[in-house]
């Protein structure tokens, strides 16, 4: 009885929210931080006080709700790297065309190559973004934040990401998507989640009900196609997996300044899910020996699959401790096949290191509480220390994160410049990005060796927004080892 009366007044209530205008449009959410503590720590992260000197605090502080603004919204642009060690990338173009029109036959999108980086496509929608939504069904499918971030970029939803769907829904009927944005809906939700959320797209229903929750374990294959979000972005999952590769395009970029030849030894320290290990490779033509490293065995497993898609027979990957990768006693990798290996046997070394990850986008809600982003700069740092280790002398270190943090970025520099005096930071090419942030005791010199990618939208009201800015944020150094 209890269960009646509560069931009859959550769809009464549902009623009234209906009625009171909650199936009105809905804007890109703008990130919700569950700890507030953490937006003002990130304001002091991207902006030091020798930034905000210079700027101003008023000026910061509208710079900094502009970037949040950015990281909120999903980029417009697609990037698929071409296998042009096999492939023509003008071949290549007109097959992606031809995939995408049959996978996605009511959308439409311009694929042009990158008017710099010449094995690089870019993919954009003609359907212009939208900035807000609509829900076209009363029926609910409820997901979280990460899978949310996904549907923004061009997924549809897997089974495993529902977490709930208003009963009565038929296969094949509309659904409109919403992320639960309190962490509170129960796994199963028969009715309207009535908890605070936020509509994300609208699709079509493809696995019932009961094959989702009542088979014991998550379904498998496609839940929910998506039909309309608020940037029209392809799925690029199994997207003609031997001839390109879905990267954000500052990744691409860190390879390419990685500069590594053919013949050489190239250790990547933190590679999963391969994109940079599988470019490396090609860079080198398959020539040479690139060394994966990562702690999960299915991520290894992934690095070896995206190996085995882009035929490249020089990479090895192992699960290994990337701080654990050389030591002095051991052989070089040329006479020996598992780490670790001899200090100062690489060529060239890529540190695409583990971060806070506050260059992603889209975000729309974020968990983390300070100390989670304040620990990560101490572990890079002891990377760091392996890199050099493991570099010979003359050879390339390249830094990588997908964070915007000052203390993960340009602190590190600073500190890698003053530990190592045998390193000199080197200017970057190509260099499509900007600057490094002036802070931390960096030079202007300095820095502008430094490659920043900044986040930015036309969604969000930046109208020069184009495919080399509306990307993640990133952040590239490059170092050479002189002794």
């Amino acid at each position: 009885m209890v269960h009646i009366v509560d069931t009859c007044y959550r769809f009464a209530r549902y009623r009234l929210l209906m009625a009171a205008g909650h199936s009105s449009m809905h804007n890109v959410p703008v990130i919700i931080f569950e700890h507030p503590s953490l937006k003002d720590h990130l304001f002091n992260e991207f902006y030091p006080k020798e930034v905000i000197e210079r700027q101003g605090a008023s000026d910061c502080r509208d710079q900094f709700e502009d970037l949040l603004r950015n990281l909120s919204h999903p980029p417009i642009f697609s990037v698929l790297r071409v296998n042009t060690r096999l492939y023509d990338i003008e071949t290549v173009k007109n097959d992606v065309k031809e995939f995408l029109l049959e996978a996605e036959p009511s959308h439409h999108f311009n694929v042009r190559v990158h008017p710099v980086l010449r094995e690089v496509l870019v993919v954009e929608s003609t359907i212009e973004a939208k900035h807000a939504l609509y829900p076209r069904s009363e029926k609910e499918i409820i997901i979280d934040p990460c899978c949310g971030t996904a549907v923004m970029r061009g997924a549809h939803i897997f089974g495993r990401g529902v977490i709930g769907l208003t009963k009565g829904t038929p296969l094949g009927g509309p659904v409109s998507v919403y992320v639960d944005l309190e962490g509170l809906c129960r796994r199963g939700l028969r009715e309207p989640y009535l908890g605070n959320k936020t509509l994300v797209a609208n699709g079509t229903l493809k696995i019932s009900r009961q094959a989702l929750f009542e088979g014991g374990k998550n379904a498998s294959g496609v839940a929910v196609v998506i039909d309309e979000t608020f940037v029209t972005n392809p799925s690029l999952n199994n997207v003609l997996p031997e001839k390109v590769f879905a990267q954000n395009l500052p990744s691409i970029v860190c390879s390419l300044v990685l500069d590594p030849q053919p013949g050489e030894c190239v250790l990547d320290m933190c590679a999963a899910p391969g994109g940079k290990t599988t470019h490396i490779a090609s860079l080198m033509n398959d020539r040479g020996i690139v060394v994966a490293l990562e702690k999960a065995k299915n991520k290894v497993q992934k690095i070896l699959e995206n190996a085995r898609h882009s035929r490249l027979e020089s990479i090895r990957a192992f699960r290994q401790q990337a701080e654990n990768a050389v030591t002095p006693e051991a052989d070089h990798p040329s006479g020996k096949r598992e780490p670790p290996y001899k200090s100062g046997s690489f060529d060239r070394v890529l540190l695409d290191a583990p971060c806070s990850g506050t260059g992603q986008r889209a975000q729309v809600k974020c968990n983390h509480a300070v100390s989670y982003v304040k620990s990560f700069p101490q572990y890079q740092k002891k990377l760091f220390h392996t890199a050099v280790e493991a570099a010979e002398v003359g050879g390339t270190i390249v830094y990588s994160t997908c964070s915007l943090t000052t203390s993960e970025n340009e602190a590190l520099v600073a500190w890698a410049l003053s530990s190592f005096p045998h390193l000199d930071l080197i200017t970057q090419t190509p260099h499509l990005g900007s600057p490094g942030v002036l802070c931390h005791g960096l030079t202007e010199e300095q820095a502008a060796k430094l490659q920043r990618f900044w986040p930015s939208s036309r969604l969000a009201g930046n109208s020069n927004a184009d495919c080399n800015t509306d990307t993640i944020g990133f952040f590239i150094a490059k170092f050479v080892k002189k002794r």
